[in-house]
This record gives C-alpha cells, sequence and structure tokens, in this order.
C-alpha cells in the first residue's frame, strides 16, 4: 500500500511539474506575438532573433525617398541622394511611415495627401522587413548601413496620384547625410 501511496505522490508531481513547462511555453509564445488589430486574421510577429539586424519598428516610422545620383561614387551618402524632380519639380515622391496601427504613403510636399493602409501584418527577418497588405507584399531590404533600403512591391500594381513610391528610401533623419541638390525657385 505504501508504494502505492508514493507511486501516486511521484505521478501527481510528475503531471504537475509537465503542466507547469507547457504553461511556461505558452506564455513565452504570446510575449512573442504583439497585439493586432480585429479586422487583421493573422498575427504581427517579430522574430526576436532578428533584433540586431531591425531594432524595432520605429526604423521605419518615417521613410524618405533617395535615388542613386552617382552610380560610380564609393560612398553611400555620394553615391545616393535627393530626386530633383520628385522633391523640387513634379513633387510626386511618396515618404512611408509604418507604425504598428498604420502603413501610410505620403506625399513628400504635403503631409495632408496621404494613402494608408490600417489592416497589414509586418515581420523582420535577417536580411528584410516585410509587411504584407491585403493586395500587396512590400519588402525592404537593406543594402548597407547607411542605411539605405531597396523597396520591391509584389502583387497589385499600385498607382496613386501624387505619391510616386521609390526605389530606394533611408530613415528621415539620416535623409540630410546624402547628397542634395539645391531646388533653387522650386518649393519642394
Amino acid at each position: 500500500m505504501k508504494d502505492f501511496i508514493k507511486f501516486n505522490i511521484l505521478l501527481a508531481s510528475l503531471l504537475s511539474t509537465a503542466c507547469n513547462q507547457n504553461n511556461s511555453n505558452t506564455e513565452t509564445t504570446k510575449s512573442m506575438q504583439l497585439p493586432t488589430n480585429s479586422d487583421t486574421t493573422s498575427r504581427k510577429q517579430v522574430n526576436l532573433k532578428n533584433e540586431n539586424q531591425f531594432d524595432n519598428l520605429a526604423d521605419f516610422a518615417h521613410l524618405s525617398p533617395i535615388e542613386i545620383v552617382n552610380p560610380k561614387a564609393q560612398g553611400t551618402y555620394e553615391k545616393y541622394g535627393i530626386e530633383f524632380s520628385g522633391n523640387c519639380y513634379t513633387c510626386d515622391l511618396a515618404a512611408i511611415n509604418i507604425n504598428k496601427k498604420s502603413f501610410d504613403i505620403i506625399n513628400v510636399c504635403s503631409k495632408k495627401d496621404f494613402y494608408r493602409i490600417e489592416n497589414f501584418t509586418y515581420y523582420p527577418s535577417p536580411s528584410e522587413f516585410v509587411v504584407t497588405t491585403k493586395t500587396n507584399k512590400f519588402i525592404f531590404t537593406k543594402i548597407n548601413e547607411a542605411p539605405v533600403y531597396e523597396l520591391k512591391i509584389i502583387g497589385e500594381k499600385i498607382l496613386l496620384k501624387g505619391k510616386r513610391i521609390s526605389r530606394f528610401y533611408t530613415q528621415q533623419e539620416k535623409l540630410k547625410k546624402f547628397k542634395q541638390h539645391d531646388c533653387g525657385e522650386f518649393d519642394g
């Protein structure tokens, strides 16, 4: 009878330990997923192993369009720069702002002229930051440490009046380090 009681106590102890470990794993998984809007069917995921590549979503909070201005230049800040036509003449370039609630495509000359997407997911991988919407996938690939991101869009063609999406982007606060054109009499 003593052996039977010892066996039940041991079995109860093992089951209790297994249940506690299972609950612990569930909590860890939940902490890696960010809350989502009720309209979003899939979870926004953050791969914690990639924190060195993309520190956080703030890296993509204010992206400004740039272009290759001198393909032969060795330095990043001389090779890339502000696009003259889109900033000064036609004023039709699009800046991009991304946060947990919205993905905004904004005219560089008028912050009031924007296109907003609220139903999206994002995922950082070792070399890319991917934003997926209902109709498109926006892939930002960091091509150097400046940082310069090359943007590829997969899916439906995006036609937004006054918001031409560039091939290259950088963080707005880094923009002043890049080669700049003088707009002269233009208002850009």
